[in-house]
């Protein structure tokens, strides 16, 4: 609207121009002589004025007419290749377009078509970048590597180059490349958060830890990571490569890198049972050391795991005992859901059943784990209640849901902490929480199915043990490899209860 204003406004500042010059030229100039061989002719001003006028329009003109011949070949190719050059931008548009919807044949059409249009241009780049994406999504790796091969021929397409071939290297598993274009794509832009960020994805998943924490520790001097968040990675860094270490059998730097661990984030209570578990074996120094690590990870995030560890300190501890003395943990975070079943499973390990039920009180309601509801039924049986009533809490145990390792980003579960979700990638989003229960058959079938173990239960005069019970306890368990054991998990329904994340 601005520009349109100042259009009007100069079309009548030049008209109003004009017509005060020709006005000025007829009170002033009465005409003019113009000598023409041995006549004179007298030419008035109007005259005068149209003729000059005339005389520039047809100058003009005249140019025009030598320019279009002495150049019109060059002219016309110019035309020509400003039209390709539009056609080609717009196969690119519609290529992208149709990537974004998933459509590999119509992206793939446009690929070629702008690449035909724009292959006489001096720089490919945009061809190629529309050719390599189209290729990808069609699943041909091969040419798609080609042309990410020629995109780094390019200094502005050979970041997007570099990072289209660690994509296919990492797909492949040939972790060797992806790291090594992982380097180049730092050294190119060494503060850009992308890069950074997908420079610590693959140095994760190369087992590359001390380059991935430099990665981080730059992302964090960018802004782009908080300085929060990367402490916390920075520990889960440090405790990965500790359990790497640990499966390998190298002791020393398992304990040594669970320290690191410990030492960034106290409540890490994976790092506090590995380094509990490495210390169990040593003199009264080591198990203060351990004990104290575990004290400290319980007030913040408690898990069985810790109390385990800590009972393994002394397993030779009589009953009463080893209650007297895990108090201290279930006292630093009382109100918490593990702290409350540690202490009902060791009063009824000290036949306390009063006391256990008053530890459950509630939990049925606002924990209904598979534990909460073993206990419970362990309750009931130590009370002397009747075998129905048993039965009811043990179908219940096993509709409910168990607590696990569950990845918060795709609900993947595991048996133990895991740094990276095998199933969706995500880096740490492994907590500890109550996972949704998995479907199951009615009541009458779960207390057909329950009849043999109560017999059985009933023949030893024992009571079930409940999962995770800190009353059994294996010094140094056997760990397979992390996600070893994975199973995906059904959504979690509404209104699930969930325990506070470790």
């Amino acid at each position: 609207m601005p520009r349109l204003i100042f259009r009007i406004l100069l079309i009548f500042a030049l008209a109003g121009a004009a017509g005060w010059g020709y006005l000025w030229v007829r009170q002033n100039v009465s005409g003019a002589s113009l000598t023409v061989g041995d006549r004179i002719l007298d030419v008035q001003a109007p005259l005068l004025i149209l003729g000059l006028l005339l005389g520039g329009i047809g100058f003009y003109v005249l140019v025009r007419l030598l320019r279009l011949v002495f150049f019109g070949p060059s002219l016309a190719a110019q035309a020509l290749e400003r039209q390709r050059e539009a056609k080609g931008v717009e196969a690119v548009t519609r290529g992208l377009a149709a990537m974004e919807i998933g459509d590999a044949k119509s992206a793939l059409q446009e690929a070629r078509k702008a690449e035909k249009l724009l292959h006489h241009r001096k720089d490919r780049s945009l061809a190629r970048l529309v050719q390599a994406r189209a290729q990808t999504l069609a699943g041909n790796a091969d040419e798609a590597r080609q042309y990410y091969e020629a995109m780094l021929e390019s200094p502005g397409t050979e970041l997007a180059g570099l990072r289209g071939l660690t994509a296919q290297a990492a797909a492949s598993g040939d972790t060797a490349k992806a790291l090594q274009l992982t380097r180049r794509a730092v050294e190119l832009r060494p503060r850009d958060p992308a890069v950074l960020s997908a420079a610590f994805d693959t140095q994760v998943a190369a087992h590359e830890w001390s380059e991935a924490r430099q990665s981080l520790a730059a992302s964090v001097l960018a802004g782009a990571v908080p300085k929060a968040v990367g402490k916390r990675r920075e520990a889960a860094l440090h405790l990965a490569e500790g359990v790497e270490a640990d499966l390998a059998g190298d002791k020393t730097r398992a304990l040594s890198e669970s320290r690191a661990a410990l030492k960034i984030a106290p409540g890490l209570s994976p790092a506090a049972a590995l380094a509990a578990r490495l210390l169990a074996d040593g003199g009264e120094k080591e198990k203060t050391e351990a004990a104290r690590h575990i004290e400290a990870a319980w007030a913040q995030s408690p898990h069985p795991d810790l109390a385990e560890a800590y009972a393994a300190l002394a397993p030779d501890d009589p009953p009463d005992t080893r209650r007297k003395r895990l108090q201290r943990l279930i006292k630093s975070y009382a109100e918490h859901p593990e702290s409350r079943l540690l202490s009902a499973e060791l009063a009824l390990a000290a036949g306390d059943a009063p006391a256990a039920r008053k530890a459950l009180a509630g939990m049925e309601v606002n924990h209904p784990g598979a534990r909460v509801f073993a206990l419970m039924g362990a309750v009931a049986r130590a009370e002397g209640a009747p075998e129905s009533d048993l039965r009811q809490w043990l179908a219940r145990a096993v509709q409910a849901p168990r607590a696990a390792w569950t990845c918060e980003s795709c609900g993947l579960t595991a048996p133990r902490w895991v740094c990276c979700c095998p199933q969706c990638g995500s880096f740490d989003s492994f907590h500890w929480t109550w996972p949704p229960a998995a479907p199951v058959a009615d009541a009458h079938a779960l207390e057909a199915a329950m009849a043999p173990l109560l017999e059985e239960g009933g023949r030893r005069g024992a009571a079930p043990p409940a999962q995770g019970s800190a009353t059994v306890v294996d010094a140094a368990p056997q760990r397979p490899a992390p996600g070893s054991e994975l199973v995906p998990v059904p959504p979690k329904p509404e209104g699930g209860p969930e325990a506070k994340p470790a």
